[in-house]
């Protein structure tokens, strides 16, 4: 007889299940591994996770829903969850299923995070954000400090999207967000900031992402696109 080696979890969200709070979902989802390994009698069994994507806007709302996407980033240890796949970029069939090509990338990055958890893969995560910083007296521009997973650069080198700012709680429209160097994205700001600015990246159930931030690994045939930066609420 076989044994199960690692679980996959494609979530499946509608109704109360997108209004629970962040912390909750955390805690049931640590329960449900633990449920699993104790029922496969497999104390060590991961857990490779697939973020939750876009939706349209008859599920829930974009608190709730950001949440839910940040417990599943939060969730990632490298041990026992792996966020082996992010789903926004996919154009969707419906309110919220994928057409086959972005269905078909979500499985080869489950494989891919799968790999790494057996030393086949050197990565299975996209960059992150680190940092963000006013650039200079004005606080119209912030540069956003990429650390890098899987390559050494990030792409496309300009109209990048999904960027969000707020001024305390009023949103200040990005003007602009452009790669600087390999490791920042520079966002102009359509209006100085007064209060404590806050950065979000693809933020709520539908962000822009038409031109997502990407990993690109350089020096083999130009250049390879990886992994993508995934939500930051």
């Amino acid at each position: 007889t076989g044994t199960f080696s690692a679980l996959t979890h494609l979530p499946m969200l509608s109704g109360s299940g997108v209004l629970v709070p962040k912390e909750t979902y955390e805690a049931d989802m640590k329960e449900l591994l633990a449920r699993f390994r104790r029922d496969l009698d497999n104390e060590d069994l991961p857990m490779f996770l697939c973020q939750i994507g876009t939706h349209d806007t008859n599920i829930s709302n974009d608190d709730a829903y950001t949440a839910i996407r940040s417990a599943q980033q939060d969730l990632d240890d490298g041990q026992n969850f792996f966020l082996a796949a992010t789903e926004m970029e996919f154009e969707r069939k419906d309110t919220a299923h994928y057409k086959t090509p972005g269905m078909n990338e979500i499985g080869r990055r489950v494989a891919n995070g799968i790999l790494y958890y057996y030393g086949l893969s050197e990565y299975y995560r996209g960059p992150s954000i680190d940092a963000a910083r006013f650039a200079d007296k004005t606080h119209t521009i912030i540069d956003v400090n990429i650390v890098h997973r899987g390559g050494d650069d990030i792409t496309p080198a300009s109209g990048i999207t999904g960027f969000s700012v707020l001024d305390g709680e009023t949103p200040v429209t990005v003007l602009s967000a452009n790669r600087l160097d390999a490791h920042t994205i520079r966002l102009t700001l359509s209006a100085a900031v007064t209060n404590n600015a806050r950065v979000r990246y693809l933020y709520g159930l539908n962000p822009d992402v038409s031109h997502v931030v990407k990993d690109r690994l350089s020096g083999i045939n130009g250049s390879t696109t990886k992994k993508f930066l995934s939500a930051h609420p």
